[in-house]
């Protein structure tokens, strides 16, 4: 998803006019410019001078010494209340996780809010195995679990949708993921827009991140069923569904829920224009997520 200059909020002329190469540039200044842009209209915070430790402190995160970086803006976040140094910190917790936002700011400056599809309408999203399976499973009330199964697939739909609009952010290990939720928890209650921004930047890679988890079990499921239901759909066992851990796929539920709604608020607030389509969006997908949840591990043992 390229950066987009004519999907920006009116004070982006800045950063729009930054050459490729100066756009390179190592994350500090990066990072200053892009929260200059955002906020050009506020009172300026105090600037980076030669004597500063935010200095050395980006110096470490660029030669990839995150410990390091860590130990001493937590440091200096306890004695300097500069919102620049709350932004360094996250930074530093982020790169560890794998995360340099000099390489995917354009993901979230062009975001598009997914157009979230009717309830009767074809489920897209999925692989070609659960099409086929939902398409046998709906109308049996003889299979146990197909209302769980109906719901969930569609949910997964609606998922592979926000996925289609971050396809070029990268997918972060489960190992590594507490350091950017550390980073999120760092920008909380952050008010500079610019820090916001780069909070929705972080929150969508760990919905991809976690998209990720639930839709590589789920085709291996998908492709399962889609055999057993292949060889002769009219005989299948009444129980065959549950082959899926529905109670699993709930939590999991949960979990992207909260990340989503964090997330479309962050880039809300940073991002007034777009506020009405993430809303939107945003709803749709928790209306159509609490549809599974009100029956998701019922049926299954």
């Amino acid at each position: 998803m390229a950066l987009l200059c004519s999907e920006r909020p009116a004070f982006w002329p800045l950063v729009c006019s930054l050459s490729a190469g100066s756009m390179k540039r190592k994350i500090s200044f990066l990072f200053l410019a892009m929260a200059l842009a955002l906020v050009a209209c506020q009172p300026r915070e105090q600037e980076l001078t030669g004597g500063d430790p935010l200095e050395e402190s980006y110096r470490l995160i660029d030669k990839g010494e995150y410990n390091q970086a860590i130990q001493s803006l937590e440091e200096l976040a306890s004695r300097d209340s500069r919102p620049a140094v709350v932004e360094a910190l996250a930074s530093a917790y982020a790169a560890r996780a794998g995360v340099l936002v000099s390489r995917y700011w354009g993901a979230v400056v062009g975001f598009k809010a997914p157009l979230i599809q009717s309830q009767e309408s074809r489920l897209e999203g999925l692989s070609g195995q659960a099409l086929r399976v939902l398409s046998q499973v709906e109308g049996r009330k003889d299979l146990t679990g197909a209302d769980e199964f109906s719901k969930l697939a569609r949910f997964l739909s609606v998922l592979g949708e926000w996925q289609e609009r971050i396809d070029r952010l990268p997918t972060i290990p489960a190992r590594q993921r507490d350091d950017l939720r550390e980073a999120l928890g760092i920008l909380e209650n952050h008010k500079a827009p610019g820090g916001r921004l780069y909070r929705a930047l972080l929150g969508l890679i760990l919905l991809k991140s976690e998209i990720n988890d639930g839709f590589t079990g789920w085709e291996s499921i998908s492709a399962s069923l889609a055999v057993s239901f292949g060889k002769s759909p009219g005989k299948v066992k009444g129980d065959l569904l549950c082959v899926v851990d529905y109670e699993a796929f709930a939590s999991w539920t949960r979990g992207l829920v909260k990340t989503l709604q964090s997330t479309a608020l962050d880039v809300a607030v940073a991002y007034p224009s777009k506020k009405i389509e993430i809303e939107k969006a945003v709803d749709d997908s928790e209306k159509i997520a609490s549809q599974y949840l009100r029956v998701g591990g019922r049926a299954c043992p």
